[in-house]
């Protein structure tokens, strides 16, 4: 992504790609999630609609901070990216946890 964000056409390309497999990969998330805890659903769709505005309100400040600190206007997808990566361990660590449970 970062590579075709050069480009008008590559950034609409990659925008629609990622809308579609964030579109596809969210409810799968949602059941998921909701398997973990089969006594209260609701709350743990709840609680995973609430992870997503975190997430959506942390990507908006760290590429926000990218910008204001005068890097390029590029730099956001690379906040993105380290955002992700610290999102996957905390999931990789909680994961371990939940399974020894």
């Amino acid at each position: 992504m970062y590579l075709l964000a050069g480009t008008t056409a590559g950034l609409l390309g990659c925008l629609f790609a990622t809308a579609f497999l964030l579109n596809a990969a969210v409810p799968s998330i949602t059941v998921q999630m909701m398997r973990l805890a089969p006594q209260a659903p609701a709350m743990m769709g709840a609680l995973n609609m609430a992870a997503f505005n975190i997430a959506n309100a942390l990507g908006a400040v760290g590429g926000a901070k990218v910008i204001a600190a005068g890097w390029w206007l590029r730099a956001p997808i690379l906040a993105g990216l380290g955002l992700t990566c610290m999102a996957l361990l905390i999931l990789c660590l909680a994961f371990r946890r939940l399974i020894r449970v």
